[in-house]
């Protein structure tokens, strides 16, 4: 894979070359030097600064938070407790799931379970972040409640805890299953190894939140023996200690949505390094990813701010199928992936189907192809193709089906090229079905030509993405149109999706907005800097240019070029206010 080269020039980020090799930069500067972590970890931002390499499938993590919108990744910078170290995470969301399987070290400071339950106020610790580092793929905290120090590193599949403790007596680690979702069912059992010295943690813990049932199991394994194994609140508790004298322990975990079976495969899928050697890898990673767009020239806040981003960009979807390659699908079965393939989750389609993964197409093609595959077992396992999928959940999310454009810009990047023609069918198959589906407005919009707001919410946003769904499923089905006895039936939903775009018109009023409607007519009163319910996380001023499949076509409703440029300026030189309801992810006009 070729890289992409910026130059940063007067503060502004410019393409001066593509396609250079990495190793003709000849640069010093580590390129994961310039990545923050703790960036979105305070304010509305919903990050977390855990370690992770690129789309891994776990995310060890500190865990400050147990609920709230701004709980969402179970971390938020403005505290200064932590309840312990869990491996899945969410970064960006808007709803709470996640923060499975607990871990925290202890000493013997601490006493144990009362009455057979863990109480996570016990075994909580103050810290502070002047003790707190981040890096790609490595997180590090001191602990002040028993003075310990925690690291925490990953590879794809698995995860690494380092705990130095201050005394040499009584140290160990609790597991915590019943930690932030409520727990459904869950257990904690120790195999003993062969030799008798380094046995297996291994359990499952399914949880209710916003996946209303999500599968996770898993598998520990220790540097060291246990001496003692205390299982306590119906075997979802556990506190392990190690014999005396052990002031230095390495926890290997690995997790699966299959079972505990793939969850120990994936511990042993691969040599097992010793944590040094595990995040020294994980940074090479980290190195050679955010390699794959290298900027130069303008200050080093601004190279951070770039690079920080591009970190951003590579967290999700996260790996979902296993080493063994099964993965647990959207009909709750059991599958095993094809050929080289491999299955992925977390897609927040309405949040990274403008931009993301158009980024994503052009640096990582086998992921996107990975990506795209996926969507086409989201849509034979569960009936329709992905909008915002979780853990093998469909949670409906959001709004449009933005599978849609992801699965075009696949197709026009050459990405499906190989597909047989039956694959590239069945994909189109799911994309019709799915927006066709009577949920969503989508009937009542696909009939009328546009969505009233008396027959749902959000009537304005829907009608207007949809319509640019509608534009992609035309033009990919002008794509795979290469089979003659399928010339006719393609061209009949090429020009079907296609009508069903330029429903955008409809919803265009005399002044150029994008103007609810209802009962057959405008509604009035009628403010376009309004937050209301006919909108999604945005106003009819956001959403007014929302034609993106016919910039032409609506520089032509607006009246030609300049009373369009006219139109825009305004939007620029209009008051920063809002008005109507209160939203914390809509912070203001230009």
């Amino acid at each position: 894979m070729r890289n992409i080269h910026f130059t940063i020039k007067r503060g502004t980020l410019t393409i001066s070359a593509l396609a250079i090799l990495l190793a003709s930069c000849g640069r010093q500067e580590r390129l994961t030097e310039l990545v923050n972590p703790f960036v979105g970890t305070g304010g509305h931002g919903h990050t977390f600064p855990g370690a992770i390499v690129p789309f891994g499938m776990i995310q060890p993590s500190p865990d400050t938070r147990l609920e709230g919108w701004d709980g969402c990744s179970a971390y938020h910078y403005s505290d200064d407790t932590v309840y312990g170290f869990s491996h899945t995470h969410l970064s960006g969301t808007g709803c709470e799931d996640y923060g499975d399987v607990l871990l925290m070290p202890v000493d013997a400071s601490f006493a144990g379970s009362v009455q057979g339950r863990l109480n996570n106020g016990d075994y909580r610790s103050h810290f502070s972040h002047a003790n707190e580092k981040a890096t790609p793929g490595y997180y590090s905290v001191h602990l002040d409640r028993n003075n310990a120090d925690v690291e925490l590193t990953c590879d794809s599949r698995r995860a690494a805890h380092r705990y130095r403790y201050a005394t040499s007596d009584g140290n160990g680690f609790i597991i915590d299953l019943q930690h932030r979702d409520k727990l459904l069912s869950g257990k904690i059992s120790v195999q003993q190894a062969a030799d008798g010295t380094h046995p297996t943690i291994v359990g499952h813990r399914v949880s209710a939140a916003w996946n209303p049932e999500q599968h996770l199991y898993f598998a520990i394994e220790s540097d060291h023996p246990f001496a003692t194994v205390q299982i306590v609140n119906d075997s979802t508790q556990a506190i392990i200690r190690f014999a005396d004298g052990v002031k230095e322990a390495t926890l290997w975990t690995a997790i699966s949505g299959v079972d505990e079976e793939g969850a120990v495969k994936n511990l042993h899928c691969c040599e097992m390094k010793d944590f040094d050697a595990m995040r020294t890898a994980a940074d090479s990673i980290w190195e050679a990813n955010l390699s794959k767009i290298y900027v130069e020239g303008g200050s080093k806040e601004q190279r951070r701010c770039f690079y920080t981003a591009l970190y951003h960009c590579m967290t999700s979807p996260y790996l979902w199928s296993d080493a063994d390659g099964r993965y647990r699908g959207q009909d709750g079965q059991i599958h095993q992936v094809e050929g080289e393939h491999e299955v992925y989750t977390v897609f927040s389609l309405w949040d990274t189907y403008r931009a993301l993964h158009p980024l994503l197409t052009i640096i990582y093609r086998q992921r996107t192809e990975d990506f795209i595959y996926t969507i086409l077992k989201h849509y034979e396992q569960g009936g329709e193709t992905t909008m915002w999928e979780l853990a093998a959940h469909e949670t409906h999310c959001m709004i449009g089906y933005h599978a849609a454009p992801v699965v075009l810009e696949a197709a026009t990047a050459g990405l499906l090229d190989q597909w047989p023609d039956s694959l590239k069918f069945k994909l189109l198959e799911g994309l019709m079905v799915t927006s066709n589906l009577q949920e969503y407005g989508r009937a009542a919009y696909a009939q009328q030509g546009y969505l009233s707001s008396e027959v749902d919410n959000e009537s304005v946003s829907k009608t207007l993405e949809y319509a640019y769904d509608d534009w992609c499923i035309a033009q990919f089905a002008a794509m795979i149109g290469t089979v003659e006895q399928d010339a006719t039936f393609l061209n009949h939903i090429y020009d079907t999706y296609m009508r069903r775009s330029q429903s955008w018109k409809n919803l265009m009023d005399p002044d150029g907005y994008m103007h609810p409607r209802r009962n057959g007519g405008f509604m009035t009163p009628f403010e376009p800097t309004e937050i209301n319910n006919n909108f999604t996380e945005g106003n009819s001023w956001q959403y007014s240019s929302y034609v993106p499949h016919d910039v032409y076509g609506w520089i032509e409703m607006q009246g030609g070029a300049d009373a369009a440029a006219r139109f825009l300026d305004s939007l620029f030189f209009g008051s920063a206010q809002l008005s109507g309801r209160d939203q914390a992810d809509v912070t203001g006009l230009i």
